[in-house]
């Protein structure tokens, strides 16, 4: 699939390819129980969730949705990398990497459902912010940086203002 999808130069056809293959590994390596073996094959899916949003950066640089959640989802993958690593120092950095990727998902998923506020829209977007609290609330535990407590209620805050709006419990 992939061989086809670079062959054909069309970015549509590259980019699902990368989305789907990056998505496949990523939920494959919660069945993995050896860390190598799972921390081999996230690496795999961030290099392909990587490659995808370079992609959607160039030829849909104006589609804030699907940048929103190429990047929650290279955050996503990072937080597992953390998760599975052992040493306290890669470990924060992993998790800083992926908040940093996080918030740029929200900060483009946010302007979108400014124009389309369509209820599951909003509900995935507090869905990420109730996320991200949670990897915000991982790292002040083991970094003990109070901004990043900080931060997490904040979004902890935004997440329950907007399932709230759509009368979601929050």
């Amino acid at each position: 699939g992939l061989e086809h999808a670079i062959r054909s130069g069309s970015p549509d056809a590259l980019g699902s390819t990368l989305h789907v293959l990056s998505k496949a590994l990523h939920f494959y390596s919660n069945f993995q129980t050896a860390r190598d073996e799972k921390t081999k094959t996230l690496e795999e899916a961030l290099t392909h969730r990587r490659a995808y949003n370079d992609i959607l950066e160039r030829a849909f640089p104006y589609n804030d949705w699907v940048l929103g959640l190429g990047k929650n989802y290279e955050g996503q993958i990072r937080v597992e990398l953390a998760r599975a690593e052992t040493d306290r120092v890669e470990k924060a950095s992993l998790l800083q990497g992926a908040t940093s990727d996080i918030e740029d998902g929200l900060s483009h998923s946010r302007k979108w459902i400014l124009s389309y506020p369509v209820p599951s829209l909003i509900a995935t977007v507090a869905g990420f912010e109730d996320a991200l609290g949670e990897i915000l609330n991982e790292l002040y535990i083991l970094t003990e940086d109070k901004e990043s407590l900080r931060k997490a209620i904040q979004v902890y805050e935004d997440a329950s203002k907007k399932f709230g709006r759509i009368n979601l419990p929050s």
